[in-house]
Parts: structure tokens; sequence; C-alpha cells
């Protein structure tokens, strides 16, 4: 996979591949296409780079 998530599977003996963990799930301050945030996901802006209360700017 060349998306840019890094997917930990496990992978039993009968062939089946079970996704324990994808970095997609997890955003922080990067989304590249295929990403889905849940209806939940909001992600706020910080005042200024050293002040992390919540600034002018939100993305829902």
């Amino acid at each position: 996979m060349d998306s840019g998530n890094l997917v930990l599977s496990e992978t039993f003996e009968n062939g089946r591949v079970e996704v324990l963990w994808q970095s997609f799930s997890f955003p922080t301050d990067t989304f590249l296409p295929g990403m889905v945030m849940g209806e939940e996901f909001k992600l706020t802006s910080w005042k200024a780079p050293d002040d992390p209360s919540p600034g002018d700017f939100t993305f829902r």
C-alpha cells in the first residue's frame, strides 16, 4: 500500500487478515486522500505558535 497509511495487521493460518491499527484512524496534522474523518472529528487551530488555546479556525 502506497497511501501513507501505516497499517499493523495480523495474518491467520487460514489466510484471513485482520487490521489491528492504522494511522488514518488517528489523524494529527496531515490529511491525505483516502483518509476518513468521523462525524465527531473537529480540528481547531492554536491561538499562537506558543499558545495552544483555541484559535480562530475550525475544521469540521
